[in-house]
């Protein structure tokens, strides 16, 4: 995942693991990017990742 937003010209400002088991992490990820599109693209990007299982954008 770190490797995908860093290919993807994202900076990660925070990470933190939320629930953990054996074979599953949920995180929460503050990047920054430049703009929408940027975001956009960073999110495709690791939804096309196969061991990610999702990806949602935080509001608030």
């Amino acid at each position: 995942m770190t490797s995908t937003i860093a290919a993807n010209k994202g900076n990660i400002n925070n990470l933190v693991i939320s629930n953990r088991s054996q074979d599953f992490f949920e995180m929460r990820v503050d990047i920054e990017v430049r703009d929408v599109r940027h975001l956009t693209n960073i999110i495709a990007a690791l939804r096309a990742d196969p061991v990610i299982s999702s990806v949602e954008r935080s509001s608030g």
